[in-house]
């Protein structure tokens, strides 16, 4: 969509591999770029080499790599030394904690056009290494059209507390809080599932109304959303969060930790917001929702409305474009 409009180019992973690349030594690569398995790699290397070559060929284009953190050292010093010509945008995702604990990694980050970060809790530390004009937070987005409530509302033979995701939960204080349900009367009634990486599920193994599944297909993905009553989502911290905005575009009431950038895309007319590792809030809440389903559909429709009125990728891309337009 924003190439019909501007000379933009997303960056990705390139398909060939070079040999160039491939001959730098381990400890010459790893001293000099900060090559790291997760957060910067070969394939992120290339991808750079070959921006960089076409810096100097090409003017008046925007190269936009969208995790920064992986994919992004050293275009920005080849950038200037071209004539800077052309616009260079990377979007950063990670916690705060994350970038503070590498803050001489992140030297490079003055020579950027434009920082968009998907939250305001990072902001702090890039104003703090580059121009904070530079810096502009703009949300992540969610697909309203894939993810949306059922055509038909079935009723459930259990009420359903769905959660999504590894990164970041509160797992300790999530296993606490099932617990602590079973112990009421309630628990016959309740069933939790659990989406996350297999590496967790040891931590709710043995408990007989936890389902806990790793690698599920989209379309199930979908389906686990809308045959849902809540989404239930302890957490230690957060930026953007794929799962709360799918979650919202279904048409689910959230209960979830207030805690880094929740606030930029969560309020509290479809969400209960809960204090850090508070698990008689996070009890409490659960409870009052299971009781009075009036409130479920209320809370419910508001976080449709929400996702479509501010998260629909329509919306998120032509704040992008606008970003993309004050460039040059």
């Amino acid at each position: 969509m924003l190439g019909q409009y501007l000379n933009a180019e997303i960056i990705g992973v390139p398909s060939r591999r070079s040999l160039l690349i491939d001959s730098i030594p381990e400890k010459i690569i790893n001293r000099y770029l900060n090559l790291h398995s997760n957060w910067y790699s070969r394939d992120a290397l290339l991808v750079e080499w070959k921006i960089s070559k076409r810096l100097f060929s090409q003017s008046n284009n925007i190269f936009h790599f969208l995790y920064g953190e992986n994919s992004f050292r050293q275009t920005g010093k080849v950038n200037a030394l071209a004539g800077h010509k052309d616009r260079l945008i990377a979007t950063y995702h990670q916690i705060p904690t994350f970038f503070e604990q590498r803050r001489e990694q992140y030297s490079f980050l003055h020579t950027l056009d434009a920082v968009v970060l998907v939250s305001s809790n990072q902001r702090a530390f890039f104003e703090s290494m580059t121009d904070a004009n530079k810096v502009h937070v703009i949300p992540h987005g969610v697909d309203t059209i894939y993810f949306q409530p059922p055509k038909l509302q079935c009723p459930h033979p259990k009420f359903n507390c769905l959660t999504v995701g590894s990164n970041y939960r509160d797992n300790d204080l999530h296993v606490a809080v099932i617990e602590a349900l079973n112990k009421t009367p309630l628990r016959e009634n309740l069933e939790f599932q659990i989406i996350g990486e297999p590496r967790f599920s040891g931590l709710f193994s043995g408990i007989g109304n936890v389902h806990y599944m790793s690698g599920v297909s989209d379309a199930d993905l979908l389906l686990f959303y809308q045959h849902a009553d809540i989404m239930l989502m302890p957490l230690v911290e957060s930026t953007a969060n794929n799962a709360l905005l799918e979650a919202m575009a279904c048409g689910l009431p959230i209960i979830v930790t207030d805690v880094g950038g929740i606030r930029d895309y969560i309020d509290d007319s479809y969400a209960k917001l809960l204090p850090l590792h508070n698990i008689d809030a996070m009890v409490d809440e659960t409870m009052n929702l299971i009781g009075d389903i009036e409130l479920q559909r209320k809370l419910g429709k508001r976080a449709r409305q929400k996702a479509e009125e501010s998260f629909s990728w329509e919306i998120i891309s032509k704040q992008m474009l606008q970003l993309y337009q004050s460039l040059f």
